[in-house]
C-alpha cells in the first residue's frame, strides 16, 4: 500500500506544481470570464474565485463555468496538505466532468481530464481508458490540444519532434506555439533544437504591435539559452543589456531574473567583477525560484572566482 500512495504523492504534488502554468496557457476566451481571467493570470485566486461566484446562477451550466472552477481548485493543491490533497484532485476531476456534460465539445476540460487519467495513480480514480477516451474526443473534434496529448504520451525525442513539425504545420501563423516549445526545449537543455527554433521564428516576426511582445519574450529566451548553455554568449549578452537599455522586460520575467542572466553570462565571459556587482544587488531577493537559482549557480561557478 505504502508506494502506491506514494506515488499518489508524487502525482498530485507535480500537479500542484504546474497549476499555475496551466493557467497561463490553457484558458477561455469567453468575454463573460475576462474578470475571472484577469486575476487568474495575475496569481489572485481568491478575486477569481470571488468574481467566478457572481457568474454562478447565470453561467451555471456553462462548460466554461465548470471548467474554470476545475482550474481554481487545481491551484488549491498549491496551499495543501498531502492528507488534502487526495479529495482536491477528486472534485477537481468534478469539476472537468461537469464542463464536458454541459458542453461536450469542451476541448480544454477533456484535455484537463486527459491529463488528469494519464498521471492520477489508480488509488486516486486514475484509468487510461477513460484517458483514452478523452484523446480520442480531441481527435474528433480536431482540436489544437491533440497535439499536447500526443507528445505527453510519447517519450522518444524525435517522435515528439515530429509531433511539433505537424503542429507547426497545422498552425503556421500561431507563433505562441514555438514559442512555448522553445521554452520547453532550453528546459530541457535541448540547446541546439531551441536555437535551431529561435533563429527560425525570429525569421517570421512582423513590425506589428502584437509581435512586439513576442519579440522581446524570445530576445529573453535566447540570452536564457546563452547563460544556461553557455553558448552565444555574445548575442545573449546584446540582447540582455537590449532589453534594459530599452526597458522592454517581458511580461511575466521579472527585472531581477534579466539581471540574474546578465550575471550568468558575465562570469561565463569571464568578466567577473562585473558578474559580482550584479549578484551583490540580488542578495536578499524574495523571490524563492530565483534565490535557488542564484545557490545552485554560486556553488556551481562562482564560490572560486569571485566571492
Amino acid at each position: 500500500m505504502l508506494p502506491r500512495i506514494y506515488a499518489a504523492s508524487l502525482f498530485l504534488l507535480a500537479l500542484a506544481a504546474s497549476a499555475v502554468s496551466a493557467q497561463d496557457f490553457f484558458l477561455p476566451d469567453d468575454d463573460a470570464f475576462t474578470e475571472v481571467i484577469a486575476a487568474l493570470k495575475a496569481d489572485d485566486n481568491d478575486r477569481a474565485q470571488q468574481e467566478l461566484d457572481k457568474l454562478s446562477n447565470s453561467h451555471a451550466t456553462s462548460g466554461d463555468y465548470h471548467y474554470i472552477q476545475g482550474t481554481l481548485t487545481m491551484a488549491e493543491l498549491q496551499e495543501a496538505g498531502r492528507l488534502r490533497m487526495p479529495f482536491i484532485a477528486r472534485r477537481m476531476r468534478g469539476h472537468f466532468e461537469e464542463a464536458v456534460k454541459y458542453d461536450p465539445e469542451h476541448e480544454l476540460a477533456h484535455f484537463a481530464l486527459f491529463q488528469w487519467h494519464q498521471f492520477a495513480p489508480g488509488i486516486i480514480g486514475g484509468d487510461k481508458e477513460v484517458m483514452q477516451a478523452h484523446k480520442a474526443r480531441l481527435d474528433e473534434l480536431d482540436s489544437f490540444l491533440r497535439f499536447p496529448a500526443r507528445i505527453s504520451m510519447t517519450e522518444d525525442l524525435e517522435a515528439e519532434e515530429a509531433i511539433y513539425q505537424e503542429w507547426f504545420a497545422t498552425e503556421p501563423e500561431n507563433l505562441d506555439i514555438r514559442f512555448n516549445y522553445i521554452a520547453l526545449r532550453i528546459s530541457q537543455q535541448h540547446f541546439e533544437l531551441a536555437l535551431s527554433e529561435l533563429q527560425h521564428t525570429r525569421t517570421l516576426l512582423t513590425d506589428s504591435e502584437a509581435h512586439q511582445e513576442l519579440r522581446n519574450a524570445l530576445d529573453y529566451q535566447w540570452a536564457r539559452l546563452a547563460a544556461e548553455s553557455q553558448t552565444e554568449l555574445d548575442n545573449g549578452y546584446f540582447l540582455l543589456t537590449q532589453l534594459i537599455a530599452e526597458q522592454r522586460t517581458p511580461e511575466g520575467i521579472d527585472q531581477d531574473w534579466v539581471q540574474f542572466r546578465l550575471a550568468q553570462i558575465y562570469t561565463h565571459k569571464e568578466e567577473y567583477e562585473q558578474a559580482r556587482e550584479l549578484l551583490e544587488q540580488l542578495d536578499g531577493t524574495s523571490d524563492k525560484r530565483l534565490e535557488t537559482a542564484l545557490k545552485t549557480f554560486n556553488e556551481e561557478h562562482l564560490k572560486n572566482c569571485c566571492s
